[in-house]
């Protein structure tokens, strides 16, 4: 399996339906589409990460033990379905906190990238929030949005999505209908700079 390839998969909104501040593992109900999708992205070596901002610490709504409980049962129904993430990373600050690895901070996925010795160029974020489009693309990722494709946004040039679209199967097509990039060497040493 390569190890240049990953997909980056916000949480909430995105693998699951978003609830608004999940804190119990009762609320992880999985999105339609989305293990089929991530079965064929692995079934290409894509290796697949989730990179969450998680607000409800910082701001008191729940602890972070609650937290780790609604993220292993989404693990959990994931297995089940024949899906398994290689890593996560979450960021637990409140939107105001000085210095946050929050996106649409790169940090979280440029972290996994040099921990991993993966390649921006073959490398996807996918998220619901223009804050997880902004990431992905100051990452040196392709982004897409999942969501309402019919709605009117307006994106910076430098971070507007390749895919727009609420249907799994269109991302997993997407994805693996674009011909592989060159793998950046820079990367693939691990000497990216987080």
């Amino acid at each position: 399996m390569s190890d240049c390839k990953a997909v980056f998969l916000d949480r909430d909104g995105t693998l699951m339906i978003d609830t608004g501040y999940p804190s119990s593992a009762d609320e992880v109900v999985l999105i339609d589409g989305a293990a089929e999708a991530l079965r064929r992205l692995m079934a290409n070596e894509y290796r697949l990460f989730i990179v969450s901002n998680q607000s409800g610490v910082g701001r008191g709504y729940f602890t972070e033990t609650q937290m780790w409980s609604v993220h292993n049962r989404l693990i959990e129904l994931f297995q089940t379905e024949g899906v398994t993430f290689t890593d996560s990373a979450y960021c637990t600050d409140e939107p105001s906190q000085p210095g946050s690895r929050r996106k649409p901070s790169p940090d979280m996925i440029l972290g996994l990238i040099n921990q991993y010795a993966l390649s921006p160029s073959q490398c996807y974020m996918v998220g619901d929030k223009s804050s997880d489009v902004a990431a992905g693309c100051a990452a040196g990722c392709r982004s897409v949005f999942y969501g309402d494709a019919s709605q009117t946004r307006t994106w910076l040039p430098t971070a507007a999505p390749c895919l727009s679209t609420n249907n799994w199967r269109r991302i997993a097509d997407e994805i693996l209908s674009r011909p592989p990039q060159p793998a950046d060497a820079r990367f693939r040493s691990g000497s990216a700079r987080v």
